[in-house]
């Protein structure tokens, strides 16, 4: 089986979205690509998008949180006979609360959805750019994580991560 290019892009909900925008604009660059998310619907409609610009997909139903699934998806990009060349991770998750009221369910939450799936993502992605010996990773972010304010001190705590 010839190994063939694609992109895998985690957080991929609406079709306006980031992670959608992104996945299109890697299949106009010629990648197969691999969405992401926890929707199958939105994927689903993502998926036929990029086929009718004349790109190719394949939607696989991720929750980001979840390690088995992270690794589903890496391990269904292989069995199809692609490489990794491109991995973005552009999971956003984000509560409004004043730092106060915010309770360690909420923190944990955003970090969950923010930080820990960033590392779940990354470290899969690193394991299969290393077996290929070649790739590009990247991690969307939000302005938050670099000047907090009010009341999104929990959500820039989990980006900054």
């Amino acid at each position: 089986m010839s190994e063939e290019s694609s992109a895998v892009v985690l957080g991929v909900g609406p079709e306006n979205g980031l992670g959608a925008s992104l996945a299109k604009r890697l299949a106009k660059e010629g990648l197969h690509v691999f969405i992401a998310g926890r929707s199958e619907d939105k994927l689903k409609k993502v998926a036929q998008a990029i086929r009718l610009s004349g790109g190719s997909a394949t939607a696989v139903t991720t929750d980001g949180t979840v390690e088995h699934d992270i690794i589903h998806l890496f391990e269904t990009v292989e069995s199809n006979g692609f490489v990794v060349d491109i991995a973005a991770c552009t999971v956003d998750s984000n509560i409004s609360m004043p730092f106060l009221e915010t309770e360690i369910e909420t923190f944990t939450k955003l970090w969950t959805q923010n930080c820990l799936v960033g590392f779940l993502f990354g470290r899969e992605a690193v394991k299969a750019m290393i077996k290929q010996h070649r790739g590009t990773l990247f991690f969307t972010g939000a302005t938050a994580s670099l000047r907090a304010k009010p009341p999104f001190t929990s959500f820039a705590a989990a980006k900054a991560g």
